[in-house]
């Protein structure tokens, strides 16, 4: 399972395979801002400090790596691309 730090509340959190960036932020009581939570919106956009490689937007059947090498992802979809003991920062700022 990857640890996830979450900036500027530097709070370090578990991040397992099938769960969200929000949903994982939200049941461990970091609020991100969101709307629809579906992608479509762009309210949950976060930039991932470290460890972006690990992740990928999940959009069902359209799931896809993130354009450009972006570091801004959208939360609500963002996921793990395997399970790994790796370190991940995220700025919610």
């Amino acid at each position: 399972m990857a640890k996830v730090t979450f900036l500027p509340e530097n709070k370090t959190i578990d991040f397992n395979l099938g769960y969200t960036i929000l949903e994982a932020a939200l049941d461990n009581g970091i609020d991100i801002p969101s709307i629809c939570q579906m992608g479509l919106c762009s309210t949950c956009m976060v930039k991932i400090e470290k460890g972006q490689e690990y992740l990928f937007e999940n959009f069902g059947d359209n799931s896809f790596d993130n354009p450009n090498n972006s570091k801004s992802f959208l939360s609500c979809i963002c996921e793990l691309r395997e399970e790994t003991d790796t370190e991940i920062i995220i700025n919610i700022s």
